[in-house]
């Protein structure tokens, strides 16, 4: 094939694959995109029923949110990644707890002032106490058990090109630049796509970064030696609607034209 006669070959590929089931609700959640990317935010709380369990998300919701990661892009098309939907609340409460152990153990050190001065600068004065005792003693990551479901994310440790002795300095295709890019493409785009069904969903690495906890869950949920646990995303109806995020610096501040430090000037916005 001729490059040209290739792509002309695949393009019918790109139309909406004919395997994803298309649920009769699903016209009811169709957001524009840039809507959908300001309205995405971290939740850590979510609704629960009389009894204390989580609201249930129906599947198809969920089957939408993996179906986002799967067409996520990665090099050569390895998708070098796994989703394990977990429902089970003994795994989860074990993924809480363990949560919470990991993140007091990461922030019980820290200075109060950074995070008051300088971290969380956008929350108003009078809640930084209650968010800052949340954080130190590990309480605001224990959402896991709360959530109807936690995705646990996989990434394998051998479906990536070793080309470190190609060439000097070449690192680009080894772990982890061939399986972290993906991965992190995979997140947003589930976060995307939970926040257009208007889910919660928050990203959670504690329950698998701390000393032995991902042999642990390795172990616990069969996973094999070729795939290590990346993070947890967790799904759920929200308590509450969560007011937009704070705000980001200017686009002049964070984007330059050919070269660094010569800022990108938005055109004025003119109206006839």
């Amino acid at each position: 094939y001729a490059y040209a006669d290739y792509i002309k070959g695949v393009a019918p590929m790109l139309e909406y694959a004919e395997d994803v089931p298309k649920h009769p609700d699903w016209g009811k959640y169709k957001k524009d995109v840039f809507e959908v990317i300001y309205e995405r935010r971290s939740i850590r709380e979510y609704k629960l029923t009389e009894d204390g369990k989580p609201v249930p998300v129906p599947d198809w919701k969920i089957e939408r949110i993996l179906d986002a990661a799967r067409w996520t892009p990665s090099y050569m098309n390895v998708q070098p990644w796994r989703f394990i939907v977990v429902r089970d609340p003994e795994i989860k409460e074990w993924m809480a707890k363990t949560g919470v152990e990991t993140s007091a153990a990461a922030f019980g050190e820290v200075p109060t002032y950074e995070f008051t001065d300088e971290r969380i600068w956008y929350i108003p004065k009078r809640a930084r106490p209650g968010v800052l005792e949340r954080q130190y003693d590990g309480r605001l990551f224990d959402y896991c058990g709360e959530c109807d479901v936690v995705m646990i994310c996989c990434h394998s440790t051998e479906q990536h090109q070793d080309l470190s002795g190609s060439a000097p300095g070449m690192t680009l295709w080894n772990e982890p630049y061939s399986t972290w890019g993906p991965q992190m493409m995979a997140v947003q785009a589930m976060w995307l796509a939970a926040t257009a069904l208007n889910l919660g969903a928050g990203f959670n690495t504690f329950p698998v970064v701390g000393v032995g906890n991902n042999e642990l869950i390795t172990e616990l949920l069969g996973i094999p030696p070729s795939w290590r646990v990346t993070y947890t995303f967790n799904i759920g109806v929200p308590a509450y609607t969560r007011m937009l995020g704070p705000s980001r610096y200017p686009l002049e501040a964070v984007a330059f034209v050919e070269r660094w430090g010569k800022p990108y000037i938005r055109e004025p916005i003119t109206r006839e």
